[in-house]
């Protein structure tokens, strides 16, 4: 597994690793996108800053993220981590939205606070998670992107104030566009989910199909049939299995899984071509299926048929009964 891990696995965690350090990089954003806001901000807000206010609009964020550490320390075991990152990033955009659209102090001040809170949560769980899931022998390096994610975030902030300011209003560019970073952290949860997805959909379909086909066996070679069905069902898994780790090396995992869903494509277009539907039908109309080939259109026109009697069925009995 370790050349698997080290090559192609490890490219995986590196990315839920970046996403996860957001958290750092808005929390090193946040402490010197402030700066700039107090510099910029001029009477945007229908008032000059007094040196009060401007220390209210710096510290309100640290009294947010206080809250926000306090709230993420109580879910982190009750939701799960991946929650509790995304909600941070969550808090963290619309608190940059509020900023970037506010008027007047007090609801400057109100995006500052929630801001914090999202960086409170975001910055405290980050460094549990990439430390959580990072592999022994790189744990060191990918606990490290969170500290990097900081410092990168700062730099950021910086450019940004420079490149704003002597724009009209170029303070709000500074605090909206911190909403950007923050939707990464979505992107990599997202990420996650689908292959939670995929596993998910794996199970509640092609992983129960084999189990289900022996009702298309007639009765006198039913055992035979379904023996050759969970034969085919173990054999694929024998071959997968054994070369799943070599095809990951060889063809990287975009191409193993592209040559799976290609496989699983072929398989689509054979049940569509070759296995009739057989809900609602008895074994024996099941057998006289099978008597047309395979007997696709044949069951559909028989599933129609039934359709039919049935509800003329409820209308000779409705007649009946008025």
């Amino acid at each position: 597994m370790d050349p698997i891990e080290d090559k192609y696995g490890g490219v995986f965690i590196w990315l839920l690793t970046c996403s996860a350090a957001v958290g750092g990089l808005l929390f090193g954003y946040d402490l010197i996108v402030i700066s700039g806001i107090l510099v910029m901000v001029k009477d945007d807000l229908g008032e000059t800053l007094t040196s009060n206010k401007q220390e209210l609009l710096t510290s309100i964020a640290s009294g947010g993220a206080f809250i926000g550490a306090l709230i993420a320390g109580v879910l982190l075991d009750r939701v799960g981590r991946k929650i509790v990152i995304g909600l941070g990033a969550l808090v963290f955009t619309v608190g940059s939205i509020i900023q970037a659209t506010s008027f007047s102090l007090a609801q400057l001040t109100v995006g500052r606070f929630v801001v914090g809170l999202g960086i409170g949560e975001a910055a405290m769980v980050a460094p549990i998670y990439i430390a959580e899931i990072s592999p022994a022998k790189i744990r060191g390096r990918l606990v490290t992107v969170d500290s990097l994610a900081i410092t990168g975030g700062e730099c950021i902030a910086n450019a940004l104030n420079i490149a704003f300011e002597h724009v009209s209003h170029g303070w709000r560019y500074s605090v909206g566009l911190a909403a950007v970073p923050s939707l990464l952290t979505w992107a990599g949860i997202v990420v996650l989910v689908c292959v939670i997805l995929f596993i998910a959909t794996n199970a509640l379909a092609l992983g129960n199909v084999p189990w289900q086909g022996n009702e298309l066996f007639p009765m006198e070679v039913r055992s035979l049939g379904t023996m050759m069905l969970t034969l085919t069902c173990w054999g694929s898994n024998i071959v997968v299995s054994s070369t799943y780790l070599s095809m990951m090396k060889k063809f990287t995992p975009t191409g193993a899984f592209g040559f799976y869903a290609g496989l699983t494509f072929v398989g689509w277009i054979a049940i569509v071509l070759c296995y009739p539907e057989v809900s609602g039908l008895t074994l024996e109309e099941i057998k006289d299926v099978f008597r047309h080939g395979f007997g696709v259109r044949y069951s559909v026109r028989m599933q129609k048929d039934r359709k039919l009697a049935v509800k003329e069925k409820k209308v000779l009995r409705h007649e009946l009964s008025s």
